[in-house]
């Protein structure tokens, strides 16, 4: 059981950096195209105006990156102002709404750009944390389907690799993050349903809590009696962070039923607040 949890949570470490530094690079990549392809659809054909509206996108790009995001949001406004149809402008302008907490003007900005872009799925992600942070369930629940289906049509490279998205974010007190992941496949490695995490500028990850697929308890209640052919076994645990360090590993509950998001949330939101007793603890050897 020790070594279950233990590969598992070392796995998904892997999988959910290796995500972000891919994203990261997909969105380098996007920048880029949309510098060199995104005006195809201005209304300009003049180059100098052209090369003025590539100048003023890079610019709002670098202040994203710097975090000045009032000053970057006032340049993308301003481009879609002159170019209604300025893709990266109007997707930029979206992700900037969104980190001000303003996911009503996110998700307008981010709808503009998906009619031009109907197969892109980075708005979809973004437009899932916008309609989550707004309580708009049944337009998750779409958008989501929608998810799923373009990562198992494979038609995205690199998206099909990819284990888990951001499905909600959550602003805490004392300049923390909360994020909530939701996974594509619980039955594939490291079989996790949900994850979230606690971060903050200063410490990076406080708290890392999972709902897990237990797939050896969930085959051993099966063998017990043929009326139990379908169950799944869940469990809810964390890994325990002291000094940036994994000492241990707290199983909280286990459900033999797989709970929904809206239950995962609360689990994970209880558990930072207050942090149940364990049912189970698992010293890990790294721990010292």
């Amino acid at each position: 059981m020790k070594e279950l949890f233990t590969m598992a949570w070392l796995q998904v470490d892997r999988d959910i950096e290796s995500m972000k530094n891919w994203s990261r690079i997909f969105l380098h990549s996007f920048c880029i195209a949309i510098i060199f392809q995104g005006l195809l659809l201005a209304q300009t054909t003049d180059p100098v105006k052209i090369a003025q509206l590539q100048a003023r996108f890079q610019n709002g790009v670098e202040l994203e990156k710097e975090g000045k995001l009032n000053e970057a949001l006032d340049v993308f406004l301003g481009i879609i102002k002159d170019e209604p149809k300025a893709r990266g402008s109007l997707f930029f302008a979206g992700m900037v709404k969104m980190e001000l907490n303003d996911p009503e003007s996110a998700i307008d900005y981010l709808t503009r750009f998906r009619e031009l872009e109907p197969k892109d799925f980075k708005p979809i992600i973004l437009l899932i944390q916008a309609n989550q942070s707004l309580r708009r369930t049944i337009k998750v629940d779409a958008l989501r389907k929608e998810l799923f289906e373009m990562r198992s049509s494979a038609s995205i490279p690199g998206l099909s690799d990819v284990k888990s998205y951001t499905r909600e974010r959550i602003r805490g007190d004392k300049d923390t993050l909360i994020e909530i992941n939701d996974f594509f496949d619980y039955k594939s490695e490291p079989n996790f349903l949900f994850m979230g995490e606690q971060a903050s500028a200063n410490s990076g990850i406080i708290r890392s809590l999972v709902v897990f697929y237990n797939t050896d308890e969930s085959a051993a209640v099966r063998a017990k009696n043929p009326k139990f052919a379908d169950v799944e076994v869940f469990d809810f645990g964390e890994q325990v962070i002291k000094n940036g360090k994994a000492v241990q590993i707290n199983i909280y509950r286990q459900e033999y039923e797989k709970p929904t998001f809206d239950t995962a949330r609360k689990w994970i939101l209880d558990a930072i607040k207050a942090p149940p007793k364990p049912i189970t603890t698992i010293p890990l050897q790294s721990a010292p």
